[in-house]
């Protein structure tokens, strides 16, 4: 069946049925009501805004550095900002469209049945990690439709060469988005190849193609194949049992703020391991290895931002479960959900434009949504002006004022788009800056927070482009550093550099 015949096919069963248009409209409402944009969108904001005036994908205008991670909604943003004015309410119509095409799609190609898609729709809606993500500026809302596309071709019953080759391109869109979605999507995607043996090659390069061209530009633009942000928050010398620790209470976290999330992901996974159906058991494995990892990776700081996509998993195996499809079943489940849902400290459906900040917790996890609603939620934007603002607007003033080249300026986001393009921000946790982002933190740091001790002279070396770095073999390695970042893109030292720097020889200068 072509694309445009299941969507047929598939818009016709939404007509047909009342009850799925409730809830679908329901969700709708509930994320029009909570959308919002974090301050770390605005970190690729300024990339967007620096790009749209010709100078080039960069955050700060005189170095090359990719401070995103996310490739592909970062360039999907760029394209849009060039017909649209306006970031802020682009990104959230974007976001609000890849979210109920998500849902449309899960229950509609997915789900085995209505009732099942249904049940599926109801879980996302109660989920706060789901809701409060699904705009927020960050690349969530396109992971999600990603993964329920791969998942609807991965659970079509056969797969053809044509089928093989869009599941492994999708599956490879889907690491380009995100590198660590990789973990959902490898293992079904290692299954269909070994099925398909004989489309192996094709299927490996439509899933390859994505992140490899990606990866050659990165290479040669930004010097490393890597977002800088993965050397600032995880090559942090902090103690993997710290780490570890803080991971674990991410997850505890969830649990009390959210509850319906990890105990849709424990359900479901109890569930597709008593009834041994083997196309889960990838599925399963992703959700797995993706915990995992955030736990070794300490976390995040963001409640329940991490964990939106490992429930989005679960979601797709809960809809595809046949039991769920008996009346008295599905209505027991339902209700359950609701009122998991409904026992989150802020539930989503009742969720209002009066909805103000809350304080951070003291294992550094915040409420993001909350904590930045009242300054960026779509409901209390205004109907003329500019919205939303700096934080600091005196000091954004100030920095572009002052004639000096550079500001060390910790809060980076929407401060630092609002300071504009001639301004070099420093930022002492390495977010934005190649050099900082690979020294080691300091021991007060805070989950996503990992601030470094900048290097005597370095504030000098930025402002007057004149390396004074009193550590010489540091000032050595900022040197070759800057090459890469800032040196001409074809020159052949710079070349040199790039290999040399990725594969760890200046490694000894910097440690």
């Amino acid at each position: 069946m072509t694309f445009r015949a299941r969507l047929a096919r598939s818009c016709r069963t939404l007509a047909s049925n009342p009850l799925l248009i409730g809830v679908l409209t329901l969700l709708l409402v509930v994320v029009i009501r909570t959308a919002w944009v974090s301050d770390d969108a605005y970190i690729t904001f300024r990339v967007i805004d620096n790009f749209d005036h010709g100078y080039g994908l960069r955050w700060n205008i005189d170095e090359r550095i990719q401070v995103y991670t996310h490739p592909l909604w970062m360039l999907i943003l760029a394209a849009l900002s060039l017909v649209t004015s306006h970031q802020y309410f682009t990104t959230i119509g974007v976001s609000i469209l890849l979210t109920m095409a998500a849902a449309f799609v899960l229950a509609t190609e997915v789900a085995i049945d209505l009732t099942c898609g249904i049940i599926a729709v109801v879980a996302l809606t109660m989920s706060r990690a789901f809701v409060d993500y699904s705009t927020s500026g960050l690349e969530n809302p396109l992971t999600n439709l990603l993964l329920v596309v791969f998942f609807a071709l991965y659970f079509t019953p056969a797969v053809d060469r044509r089928r093989a080759v869009w599941l492994g391109f999708v599956a490879g869109l889907a690491v380009l988005n995100r590198l660590d979605s990789a973990f959902l999507v490898l293992p079904a995607l290692m299954l269909t190849c070994w099925r398909e043996r004989g489309h192996l090659r094709a299927v490996a390069v439509a899933a390859a193609a994505p992140l490899v061209l990606w990866e050659v530009f990165a290479l040669v633009y930004y010097g490393f194949p890597l977002p800088n942000t993965v050397y600032a928050k995880l090559q942090t010398g902090i103690p993997t049992v710290q780490l570890v620790g803080q991971g674990l209470l991410y997850l505890l976290n969830s649990i009390d703020v959210d509850p319906i999330t990890l105990t849709t992901v424990a359900a479901v996974t109890a569930f597709s391991v008593t009834t041994r159906v083997r196309s889960d058991w990838p599925v399963l494995l992703g959700i797995a290895a993706y915990l995992v990892f955030i736990v070794r990776a300490g976390g995040d700081f963001m409640t329940g931002r991490m964990l939106s996509a490992p429930f989005l998993c679960a979601v797709v195996l809960m809809s595809r479960f046949e039991p769920l499809a008996t009346s008295g079943r599905s209505l027991l489940t339902c209700s359950t959900i609701v009122l998991l849902g409904l026992g989150a400290s802020h539930p989503t459906v009742l969720s209002q434009a009066t909805d103000t900040a809350v304080p951070i917790e003291r294992n550094g996890i915040a409420d993001e949504r909350l904590f930045y609603y009242s300054a960026t939620g779509l409901l209390r934007a205004p109907l003329h002006g500019s919205w939303p603002g700096p934080f600091n607007a005196d000091l954004a003033a100030r920095a572009r004022t002052t004639g000096r080249r550079s500001v060390r300026w910790q809060q980076i986001g929407l401060d630092g788009f609002h300071a504009g393009p001639g301004v070099h921000l420093i930022d002492p946790m390495g977010l934005g800056d190649a050099l900082i982002a690979r020294l080691p933190a300091r021991s007060d740091w805070r989950v996503g927070h990992y601030l470094r001790d900048l290097p005597a002279g370095y504030e000098e070396t930025v402002e007057t482009g004149v390396n004074v770095i009193q550590d010489p073999a540091l000032s050595a390695f900022y040197e070759r550093l800057r090459l890469i970042t800032q040196g001409p893109i074809w020159d052949r030292r710079r070349a040199r550099a790039i290999v040399r720097m990725n594969l760890g020889i200046y490694d000894g200068l910097i440690r």
